[in-house]
Protein backbone atom coordinates (compact mmCIF):
# COMPACT_ATOMS: atom_id res chain seq x y z
CA UNK A 1 0.00 0.00 0.00
CA UNK A 2 3.22 2.34 0.79
CA UNK A 3 4.46 1.70 -2.58
CA UNK A 4 1.25 2.22 -4.26
CA UNK A 5 0.66 5.55 -3.38
CA UNK A 6 4.40 6.58 -4.13
CA UNK A 7 3.93 4.52 -7.62
CA UNK A 8 0.57 6.60 -7.90
CA UNK A 9 2.70 10.37 -7.33
CA UNK A 10 4.97 9.04 -9.57
CA UNK A 11 2.87 8.16 -12.19
CA UNK A 12 0.68 11.40 -11.43
CA UNK A 13 3.95 13.54 -11.85
CA UNK A 14 5.38 11.33 -15.00
CA UNK A 15 2.30 12.41 -16.49
CA UNK A 16 2.45 16.20 -15.72
CA UNK A 17 6.22 16.01 -17.03
CA UNK A 18 4.66 14.38 -20.31
CA UNK A 19 2.35 17.14 -20.72
CA UNK A 20 4.73 19.67 -20.16
CA UNK A 21 7.39 18.17 -22.92
CA UNK A 22 4.47 17.34 -24.60
CA UNK A 23 3.50 21.55 -24.90
CA UNK A 24 7.10 22.52 -24.97
CA UNK A 25 7.39 20.17 -28.39
CA UNK A 26 4.17 21.47 -29.76
CA UNK A 27 5.65 24.92 -29.19
CA UNK A 28 8.72 23.99 -30.72
CA UNK A 29 7.11 22.39 -33.80
CA UNK A 30 4.91 25.98 -34.77
CA UNK A 31 8.14 27.70 -33.82
CA UNK A 32 9.80 25.55 -36.73
CA UNK A 33 7.30 25.95 -39.22
CA UNK A 34 7.19 30.12 -38.10
CA UNK A 35 11.26 29.83 -38.65
CA UNK A 36 11.13 27.47 -42.01
CA UNK A 37 9.05 30.21 -43.54
CA UNK A 38 11.00 32.86 -42.64
CA UNK A 39 13.53 30.72 -43.78
CA UNK A 40 11.99 30.38 -47.02
CA UNK A 41 10.88 33.94 -47.59
CA UNK A 42 14.46 34.71 -46.99
CA UNK A 43 16.02 32.69 -49.65
CA UNK A 44 13.09 34.11 -52.20
CA UNK A 45 14.26 37.70 -51.24
CA UNK A 46 17.38 36.83 -51.96
CA UNK A 47 17.38 35.11 -54.98
CA UNK A 48 14.94 37.89 -56.27
CA UNK A 49 17.69 40.38 -55.35
CA UNK A 50 20.06 38.09 -57.33
CA UNK A 51 18.27 37.65 -60.46
CA UNK A 52 17.52 41.53 -59.99
CA UNK A 53 21.18 42.19 -59.17
CA UNK A 54 22.38 40.59 -62.38
CA UNK A 55 19.96 42.12 -64.38
CA UNK A 56 20.89 45.37 -63.64
CA UNK A 57 24.68 44.63 -64.44
CA UNK A 58 23.38 43.00 -67.69
CA UNK A 59 21.29 46.35 -68.36
CA UNK A 60 24.99 48.19 -67.35
CA UNK A 61 26.98 46.22 -69.00
CA UNK A 62 24.42 46.83 -72.50
CA UNK A 63 24.65 50.77 -72.12
CA UNK A 64 28.02 50.51 -71.70
CA UNK A 65 28.27 48.42 -74.81
CA UNK A 66 26.24 50.78 -76.84
CA UNK A 67 28.20 53.98 -75.69
CA UNK A 68 31.51 52.20 -76.58
CA UNK A 69 30.21 51.48 -80.05
CA UNK A 70 28.94 54.99 -80.07
CA UNK A 71 32.00 56.40 -79.18
CA UNK A 72 33.82 54.43 -81.05
CA UNK A 73 31.93 55.26 -84.49
CA UNK A 74 32.74 59.36 -83.75
CA UNK A 75 36.41 58.56 -82.98
CA UNK A 76 36.76 56.94 -86.75
CA UNK A 77 34.64 59.70 -88.08
CA UNK A 78 36.76 62.17 -86.87
CA UNK A 79 39.87 60.49 -87.77
CA UNK A 80 38.22 60.79 -91.13
CA UNK A 81 37.27 64.22 -90.59
CA UNK A 82 41.27 65.00 -90.20
CA UNK A 83 42.36 62.35 -92.72
CA UNK A 84 40.07 64.64 -95.58
CA UNK A 85 41.72 68.05 -93.61
CA UNK A 86 44.80 67.32 -93.73
CA UNK A 87 44.26 65.79 -97.83
CA UNK A 88 42.35 69.49 -98.72
CA UNK A 89 45.48 71.02 -96.99
CA UNK A 90 48.09 69.67 -99.35
CA UNK A 91 45.51 69.67 -102.09
CA UNK A 92 45.95 73.67 -101.72
CA UNK A 93 49.32 73.30 -100.92
CA UNK A 94 49.92 71.90 -103.98
CA UNK A 95 47.94 74.19 -106.03
CA UNK A 96 48.99 77.33 -104.59
CA UNK A 97 52.83 75.92 -105.06
CA UNK A 98 53.70 76.16 -101.32
CA UNK A 99 56.70 74.97 -99.83
CA UNK A 100 55.44 72.34 -97.82
CA UNK A 101 58.24 73.08 -95.07
CA UNK A 102 55.98 76.80 -94.42
CA UNK A 103 52.93 74.75 -94.26
CA UNK A 104 54.20 72.87 -91.94
CA UNK A 105 55.53 75.98 -89.53
CA UNK A 106 51.95 77.36 -90.42
CA UNK A 107 50.10 74.42 -89.52
CA UNK A 108 52.70 74.46 -86.13
CA UNK A 109 52.11 77.82 -85.03
CA UNK A 110 48.33 77.24 -86.11
CA UNK A 111 48.40 74.29 -83.03
CA UNK A 112 50.14 76.41 -81.09
CA UNK A 113 48.20 80.01 -80.62
CA UNK A 114 44.73 77.33 -80.07
CA UNK A 115 46.62 75.62 -77.26
CA UNK A 116 47.28 78.73 -76.08
CA UNK A 117 43.64 79.77 -76.84
CA UNK A 118 42.49 76.92 -75.18
CA UNK A 119 44.27 77.09 -72.05
CA UNK A 120 43.81 80.62 -71.19
CA UNK A 121 39.88 79.77 -71.53
CA UNK A 122 40.31 76.89 -69.42
CA UNK A 123 42.16 79.84 -66.84
CA UNK A 124 39.18 82.08 -67.48
CA UNK A 125 36.65 79.29 -67.04
CA UNK A 126 38.16 78.23 -63.67
CA UNK A 127 38.21 81.80 -62.72
CA UNK A 128 34.44 82.73 -63.46
CA UNK A 129 33.95 79.26 -61.33
CA UNK A 130 35.44 81.01 -58.58
CA UNK A 131 33.75 84.02 -58.31
CA UNK A 132 30.26 82.73 -58.93
CA UNK A 133 31.20 80.68 -55.91
CA UNK A 134 32.22 83.82 -53.97
CA UNK A 135 29.27 85.44 -54.84
CA UNK A 136 26.85 82.52 -53.81
CA UNK A 137 28.57 81.98 -50.44
CA UNK A 138 28.43 85.85 -49.68
CA UNK A 139 25.28 85.66 -50.92
CA UNK A 140 23.71 83.06 -48.56
CA UNK A 141 26.30 84.42 -45.52
CA UNK A 142 24.22 87.82 -46.01
CA UNK A 143 21.17 86.09 -46.20
CA UNK A 144 21.84 84.33 -43.26
CA UNK A 145 22.89 87.20 -41.28
CA UNK A 146 19.66 89.24 -42.56
CA UNK A 147 17.48 86.42 -40.96
CA UNK A 148 19.28 86.87 -37.79
CA UNK A 149 19.14 89.92 -37.56
CA UNK A 150 15.45 89.64 -37.49
CA UNK A 151 14.84 90.71 -41.26
CA UNK A 152 12.29 87.79 -42.47
CA UNK A 153 13.11 85.30 -45.18
CA UNK A 154 10.71 86.67 -47.38
CA UNK A 155 11.78 90.15 -47.66
CA UNK A 156 15.29 88.66 -47.70
CA UNK A 157 14.31 86.66 -50.73
CA UNK A 158 12.26 89.74 -52.21
CA UNK A 159 15.20 91.75 -52.45
CA UNK A 160 15.94 89.08 -55.65
CA UNK A 161 19.36 88.14 -55.81
CA UNK A 162 19.77 84.85 -56.72
CA UNK A 163 22.53 81.92 -56.56
CA UNK A 164 24.56 81.14 -60.20
CA UNK A 165 24.85 77.39 -60.68
CA UNK A 166 28.16 76.43 -60.17
CA UNK A 167 28.69 72.51 -62.50
CA UNK A 168 31.73 71.21 -61.09
CA UNK A 169 32.08 73.45 -57.95
CA UNK A 170 31.96 71.47 -54.68
CA UNK A 171 29.97 73.06 -51.55
CA UNK A 172 33.56 73.96 -49.87
CA UNK A 173 34.43 77.91 -49.36
CA UNK A 174 35.27 80.01 -52.95
CA UNK A 175 39.14 79.48 -51.99
CA UNK A 176 38.80 75.55 -52.34
CA UNK A 177 38.10 75.32 -55.83
CA UNK A 178 40.25 73.42 -57.33
CA UNK A 179 41.29 73.34 -61.17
Amino acid sequence: LKDRDKDKLSLTNAKARLHVIENQLEGLKQKHKELGAQHLAVEKERDDLYHTFEAAIKEVQQKTDFSNIVLEQKIQQASRDVDEADAQAEQITAAANLDPMQMEQIRDSITDALRSRNGMIKDLEYGLLRLKKGFNDALRTYSEQMVEFGIPQEEVDALGFQEFSQKGASIGPAGLVVK
